[in-house]
């Protein structure tokens, strides 16, 4: 199960899953938890310091949650591990999602 915590800062919301894995046992709850909090908005910033894998699930997930966000809307990764990192290369995912160095930096200015 996921579990999540969640920010309002600077007009984003922040999301730090407190999770190892984005994997099939927390994808569900990135994308109901997640997705619903995301639902409609245009900056969602998502820290990923305390996970250290993805697997498809987990990809599939974050998917989700940029679904349900306003059109044109932009899903920002922070803190990715190097694993994380490297997965998200490989799908091209870290195309869709950018990356920045810690949420500090992802939000906005």
């Amino acid at each position: 199960m996921l579990q999540a915590r969640f920010e309002e800062r600077q007009g984003a919301l922040l999301v730090t899953p407190e999770v190892p894995a984005l994997d099939a046992e927390a994808a569900p709850g990135l994308r109901e938890l997640v997705g619903e909090r995301a639902r409609g908005r245009a900056l969602v910033v998502m820290s990923l310091d305390r996970v250290s894998e993805v697997d498809s699930s987990g990809l599939a997930g974050l998917v989700a949650v940029w679904k349900r966000m306003a059109p044109g809307g932009e899903l920002r990764l922070a803190a990715v591990p190097p694993r994380v990192r490297a997965v998200l290369h490989a799908t091209h995912l870290d195309e869709v999602f950018p990356l920045f160095e810690d949420a500090a930096a992802a939000l906005p200015r």
